[in-house]
């Protein structure tokens, strides 16, 4: 019984959140509730400490999907996405309950990122994860001026042919320029290396605090 009040506690918490709820939201929590972020090293002591912090965060979230909650006795588990600005935060938050109440809280954010080509043999994308957004750049040392298009698709992943795409413009156009106001990457290829540099690069976001 105590496990299954623990966990309606839990799915009311999530929901709060969701909704911006923060006086719901943090009915969970002890008075001296403790919750670390140890990504950036912070340590909140305290339930209003803990509430009035993520009161003030600046933005406010777009998206919040619940991905799973396990756990028992006095030791649970959620994985759960937060979309900031459009950016997604792949986020676990680990809680120890003391008396039906958390007591202590860990939380960690990490940002979505492409999967590397080497591991495309073994792995497949999860249909149940949405594909995450490819970070736009012609890799410096992967693709060869020169190299066949149709053979490097061949060995890429489906995240990262759209480069390919634009690799293939890049040496078909001289002068122009993209986004970032650089040269088209054909026309400002290293001399010493005679390869592509980066462009189209996503710029980096804060991590959230909630």
């Amino acid at each position: 019984m105590e496990e299954q009040n623990i966990r309606m506690a839990i799915d009311r918490h999530w929901a709060a959140s969701a909704a911006g709820d923060q006086v719901a939201e943090h009915e969970i929590y002890h008075d001296d509730t403790v919750c670390e972020y140890p990504q950036s090293g912070e340590v909140i002591h305290g339930r209003r400490n803990l509430q009035a912090l993520r009161s003030h965060h600046p933005g406010r979230p777009s998206g919040f999907e619940v991905r799973r909650i396990v756990g028992e006795g006095n030791f649970w588990v959620t994985e759960y996405v937060i979309t900031y600005e459009g950016k997604r935060a792949y986020t676990v938050s680990i809680m120890e309950f003391r008396d039906g109440k958390v007591s202590h809280e860990t939380q960690y954010f990490a940002d979505p990122f492409d999967a590397p080509a080497w591991r495309a043999q073994w792995a497949s994308a999860s249909p149940s994860t949405p594909t995450t957004p490819t970070v736009k750049m012609l890799a410096i040392g992967t693709i060869t001026p020169g190299s066949d298009p149709a053979a490097v698709r061949a060995i890429l992943p489906t995240e990262v042919r759209e480069t390919v795409k634009l690799y293939s413009m890049a040496r078909s156009t001289s002068g122009t320029r993209c986004r970032t106001g650089r040269e088209s990457c054909s026309s400002s290829m290293s001399r010493t290396s005679r390869r592509p540099t980066r462009c189209w690069r996503s710029s980096p976001w804060d991590k959230p605090t909630s």
